[in-house]
């Protein structure tokens, strides 16, 4: 008997040990064969649905690619830094607070989930591994503020009173976080949810669920030692109150009973215009309500604190003095919301999350996107790496990947376009799959009709323009394949799949359209070849006989030279300088036939009129030198005909001897 107990106690005290550890910590693989590759344009967009492990296991078969690129980066990133041994051990810890401070949800589960996803697709990524993507700010930036601006008004600022939500996630490069995923999650129990994650987490700062509720949350000051421990990261906090709670109210309860990691400010709004900014630490916390400092239904949260109880945690307290882009954002966006108040709508908040001027206090700092005090951030290490604005009773988002409005920079993903796509969140992958495709060909059709508008005389414009919309084009048709493979297919992770690359292929024909419109915009009245051309980056790469070859951001085209103007402007020592539409090119000047050069440049010869230097010296040098190397030619073979000639009559005279 003493033995049976003995052995049922062993059995207990085995499982405690397996669920207090449930992975061999030591068994990391910190190294990956996978090949380079480019953040995507638009975020691949993930659909998971079922409990927690099967959601996490849908994300890690669809995403294991970009987990890779991501995990590989921040371990090589870590282990310049510090010991292995180290960060197994506080992973170790993390991963206690996430299953001891989680009640509702196992979210364990869909971290093992996405490991076990990810190695199905051949891919080398553990429990750790994942678990680290999740906390790689509690070990690589802390204390750093870093960025991030969130906003929301509603009720008597917005037009229809409706609330309306804007977050910008500003975020530096590191060395694989422009991998982003769009999560659109159906969780078997608890609230179906859009979020953005680099790819490993299913949260950034931003999370929609179907009952209206929006978190947005963004870095804040720690510094005592205190105000960093152990706790729930941000990026678990969210995704976790998306599912759990349906108001500000609950969410509010559950982030003031979830232990933080580090200075931390969530932002949280529902339909009903309800909103809290949570302030916290892991020693303090605090709530700041709407009008305690003066707001009229809006609430703005940047990087520091303004609850005079966390004044312990922000040294020092004077947030101009603390952190003054912080400062600057909070006043500009307070400007923005104040100046427009009351006729505030989806556009006035695009607008202000695309803004690259700053108020400080008394002027506005017009073009200062580089100076890191606007809302729409870039630097030289970071960026707004998305943008959204979500209009949650409508259940509709808008997404930017990258700095909204500015694709030059923002991820460094070269196919960006700094346009927001809309996203309905329906009540399945299926009917949220619709709405993208709906949502697509209405922007087909109006790009369509866009181009029509421009005028016969507008050709290269109408090459290029058509060129954006034929890629737009291919990508909804790609779409409609891929919903109709998923319409069909059994198997649920599969199926999945597919819904999810037909909604990335019409999110993309979508941006793209608007890329077009946006491109056709610059010009007031209608685009010109030239303003075309320097908004795509142009340049003649090649020309054969009278075809030039030109590379854009938009692709490789091909034009008749005579379309792109070429003109000599100058010429010195034998070198032409060829002004066209597409910039400046030089040459060694070949031939002059009248007012027309031949000019062998490095990417070929090409006719360049020379009327505008043909009176200059060195035009009229190289004229004569033109005009005389024909004439050479014509003397030295007549030269040649003649002397054939004597030689004929000699033989001729020799035969006749003979």
């Amino acid at each position: 008997m003493n033995a049976y107990l003995f052995l049922c106690a062993l059995l207990v005290m085995l499982f405690f040990a397996l669920y207090a550890a449930p992975l061999a910590v030591g068994s990391i693989e910190v190294t990956s064969t996978l090949s380079h590759e480019f953040p995507p344009g638009f975020f691949p967009i993930v659909y998971v649905s079922g409990s927690e492990y099967e959601m996490g296991y849908q994300y890690g078969k669809q995403a294991a690619k970009y987990i890779t690129l991501v995990k590989d980066g921040l371990w090589s990133a870590l282990l310049e830094r510090y010991d292995k041994s180290l960060i197994l051990e506080k992973l170790a810890a993390y991963d206690q607070c996430l299953r001891r401070c989680l009640t509702k949800v196992k979210y364990w589960e869909m971290l093992e989930g996405i490991s076990d996803g990810a190695q199905d697709s051949g891919y080398n990524v553990t429990y750790w591994d994942v678990l680290l993507i999740n906390y790689q700010v509690e070990f690589e930036w802390l204390p750093l503020p870093v960025s991030c601006s969130n906003i929301a008004v509603w009720g008597s600022a917005t037009s229809d009173g409706k609330t309306i939500a804007g977050s910008n996630f500003d975020y530096p490069f590191g060395r694989g976080y422009s991998y982003i995923i769009m999560v659109i999650a159906y969780p078997e129990s608890g609230n179906a949810f859009v979020s953005f994650g680099i790819a490993g987490r299913l949260g950034d700062n931003f999370q929609m669920n179907d009952k209206g509720l929006v978190h947005e949350s963004n870095k804040g000051p720690n510094a005592r030692r205190e105000d960093i421990g152990y706790g729930i990261t941000d990026f678990i906090v969210g995704p976790y109150v998306a599912m759990t709670c349906s108001t500000a109210d609950e969410a509010k309860d559950v982030i003031l009973s979830v232990p933080a990691t580090n200075g931390i400010n969530h932002l949280i709004v529902d339909v009903w215009g309800n909103a809290y900014v949570i302030e916290a630490t892991a020693a303090l916390k605090a709530v700041r309500k709407p009008g305690a400092f003066g707001e009229k239904d809006y609430i703005i949260a940047i990087n520091h604190f303004i609850n005079s109880t966390m004044m312990p945690s922000q040294v020092p307290w004077d947030p101009k003095l603390y952190y003054p882009s912080s400062w600057f954002r909070y006043l500009t966006a307070e400007k923005y919301i104040k100046d427009s108040h009351g006729k505030i709508d989806v556009q006035t908040v695009m607008d202000i999350m695309s803004s690259t001027n700053y108020w400080n206090g008394s002027t506005w700092i017009r073009n200062a996107g580089w100076t890191g005090n606007t809302i729409n951030r870039f630097g030289s290490t970071s960026a707004t790496l998305h943008s959204k604005v979500a209009v949650p009773v409508d259940k509709v988002l808008y997404v930017c990947a990258g700095n909204p409005k500015y694709p030059e920079w923002g991820r460094l993903s070269p196919d960006q376009t700094g346009q927001y796509v809309k996203v309905y969140l329906k009540d399945s992958p299926l009917t949220t799959t619709k709405a993208l495709c709906d949502e697509a060909l209405r922007e087909l059709f109006s790009a369509a009709q866009a181009v029509e508008k421009l005028s016969p005389s507008n050709d290269w414009s109408r090459v290029l323009l058509n060129d954006v919309l034929d890629e737009a084009k291919a990508l909804y048709w790609e779409g409609m394949r891929k919903m109709a493979l998923a319409e069909l297919e059994d198997e649920k992770v599969e199926a999945l799949k597919l819904y999810g690359e037909a909604s990335t292929s019409f999110a993309r024909a979508q941006e793209l359209c608007k890329y077009l419109k946006s491109l056709m915009a610059f010009s007031a009245t209608e685009l010109t070849l030239k303003s075309m051309l320097e908004t795509l980056n142009a340049k003649i790469i090649s020309i054969e006989g009278d075809v030039a070859t030109i590379k854009t951001d938009a692709g490789i085209i091909k034009v008749d030279v005579a379309a792109v103007k070429p003109v000599v402007t100058e010429i010195k020592d034998g070198v032409a300088t060829i002004q066209t539409n597409v910039g400046v090119i030089r040459g060694k000047v070949e031939t002059v036939d009248g007012n027309v050069a031949t000019i062998r440049t490095d990417v070929g010869a090409i006719r360049a009129d020379i009327s505008s230097v043909k009176g200059t010296a060195e035009a009229a040098q190289l004229a004569a030198n033109a005009m005389t190397l024909p004439l050479y030619a014509a003397m030295i073979l007549a030269l040649i005909a003649a002397v054939a000639s004597i030689c004929s009559m000699i033989m001729m005279c020799r035969k006749m001897a003979g």
